[in-house]
Protein backbone atom coordinates (compact mmCIF):
# COMPACT_ATOMS: atom_id res chain seq x y z
CA UNK A 1 0.00 0.00 0.00
CA UNK A 2 1.31 3.48 -0.92
CA UNK A 3 1.28 6.04 1.86
CA UNK A 4 0.38 9.56 0.80
CA UNK A 5 2.21 12.47 2.37
CA UNK A 6 1.43 16.14 2.81
CA UNK A 7 2.92 18.39 0.12
CA UNK A 8 3.19 22.18 -0.02
CA UNK A 9 2.77 22.44 3.76
CA UNK A 10 2.38 26.10 4.78
CA UNK A 11 1.68 27.89 8.05
CA UNK A 12 1.10 31.62 8.23
CA UNK A 13 -0.21 34.01 10.85
CA UNK A 14 -2.86 36.57 9.88
CA UNK A 15 -5.37 38.83 11.56
CA UNK A 16 -9.07 38.30 10.85
CA UNK A 17 -11.62 40.62 12.47
CA UNK A 18 -9.00 41.65 15.04
CA UNK A 19 -8.09 38.05 15.98
CA UNK A 20 -4.64 36.58 15.30
CA UNK A 21 -5.01 33.19 13.63
CA UNK A 22 -2.78 30.47 12.24
CA UNK A 23 -3.61 29.30 8.74
CA UNK A 24 -2.23 25.85 8.01
CA UNK A 25 -2.65 24.50 4.49
CA UNK A 26 -1.33 21.51 2.58
CA UNK A 27 -2.10 19.08 -0.20
CA UNK A 28 -2.43 15.31 -0.03
CA UNK A 29 -2.69 13.72 -3.43
CA UNK A 30 -5.08 15.82 -5.49
CA UNK A 31 -6.92 17.36 -2.52
CA UNK A 32 -6.14 20.62 -0.73
CA UNK A 33 -6.75 21.09 3.00
CA UNK A 34 -6.81 24.13 5.28
CA UNK A 35 -7.14 24.52 9.05
CA UNK A 36 -7.54 27.88 10.77
CA UNK A 37 -7.18 28.23 14.53
CA UNK A 38 -6.92 31.18 16.87
CA UNK A 39 -3.49 31.35 18.42
CA UNK A 40 -4.69 31.64 21.99
CA UNK A 41 -6.25 29.26 23.08
CA UNK A 42 -5.74 27.39 19.79
CA UNK A 43 -9.35 26.46 19.06
CA UNK A 44 -10.29 25.39 15.55
CA UNK A 45 -12.27 28.06 13.71
CA UNK A 46 -12.49 26.47 10.26
CA UNK A 47 -11.39 23.30 8.55
CA UNK A 48 -11.93 22.74 4.83
CA UNK A 49 -10.94 20.56 1.92
CA UNK A 50 -11.25 21.30 -1.79
CA UNK A 51 -9.91 20.32 -5.19
CA UNK A 52 -6.93 22.66 -4.78
CA UNK A 53 -5.01 24.05 -1.83
CA UNK A 54 -5.91 27.61 -2.85
CA UNK A 55 -9.64 26.79 -2.94
CA UNK A 56 -9.41 25.18 0.51
CA UNK A 57 -7.71 28.30 1.93
CA UNK A 58 -10.29 30.63 0.35
CA UNK A 59 -13.18 28.56 1.75
CA UNK A 60 -11.62 28.42 5.22
CA UNK A 61 -10.97 32.18 5.25
CA UNK A 62 -14.60 32.86 4.25
CA UNK A 63 -15.87 30.55 6.99
CA UNK A 64 -13.53 32.12 9.58
CA UNK A 65 -14.74 35.63 8.67
CA UNK A 66 -18.34 34.48 9.21
CA UNK A 67 -17.54 32.92 12.59
CA UNK A 68 -15.26 35.52 14.14
CA UNK A 69 -17.03 38.46 15.75
CA UNK A 70 -14.97 41.63 15.29
CA UNK A 71 -12.79 42.14 18.35
CA UNK A 72 -13.14 45.54 19.95
CA UNK A 73 -9.92 47.13 21.04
Amino acid sequence: MTMLKADDFRVETKEISGWKVNITSYRIGNTGYCHIDNIDPGATIARTEAETQEEAVAAALARARERLIPKTR
